[in-house]
């Protein structure tokens, strides 16, 4: 599975029935990419932060769309059948980012 990461703050994970896209992610860019086999997903963003977060997704790994973006808590539902999702930081000014994906 292809995997980008901003640094050790930003992985991929799984716990349960969620994974963790992003983890209190302080710095922009994109978050590590997570198989996935459900469609209907929900991607649950959270922390006090000031920025905007997406959730992006793609059928290769490589080439990621962005699905929704959110800049306070909140949650971006998805039912299209991608392949593989992330979590993307494309603004960031304070706190700490997490975004979670459950399905």
């Amino acid at each position: 599975m292809p995997e980008s990461h901003i640094s050790d703050r930003s992985h991929a994970s799984t716990a349960g029935n969620s994974q963790t896209l992003l983890s209190a992610v302080a710095a922009t860019g994109a978050g590590g990419a997570v198989a996935c086999s459900a469609k209907d997903k929900v991607a649950h963003v959270f922390g006090t932060f000031v920025g905007t977060v997406h959730l992006e997704g793609s059928m290769d790994g490589t080439n990621f769309f962005t699905l929704g973006n959110l800049t306070a808590i909140g949650k971006i539902s998805n039912t299209e059948p991608w392949k593989y999702l992330r979590g993307n930081v494309t603004a960031y000014t304070s706190g700490a980012i997490t975004m979670l994906l459950g399905s």
